[in-house]
């Protein structure tokens, strides 16, 4: 059993605080579809999404950004 009130270990992944969320510039996004669905050609989608650290849900959002301001 560890004391509650003892610092972190240094070495703990999140000794340092919480991580800050990433932002994606509107390039970012496109180009991040553009790779999705080439890589989803191939089979390779979820592939794509666990090397980029992605969450469909983000792409999904995205593609609905793209259908929605290219009317």
């Amino acid at each position: 059993i560890t004391d509650h009130n003892e610092p972190m270990d240094p070495v703990h992944p999140r000794a340092d605080g919480p991580r800050r969320r990433r932002t994606f510039t509107a390039a970012d996004k496109i180009a991040h579809l553009t790779a999705y669905e080439q890589a989803c050609e191939h089979g390779g989608g979820g592939a794509y999404l666990r090397r980029e650290g992605l969450y469909s849900s983000l792409i999904s959002e995205w593609q609905a950004l793209v259908l929605r301001y290219s009317r």
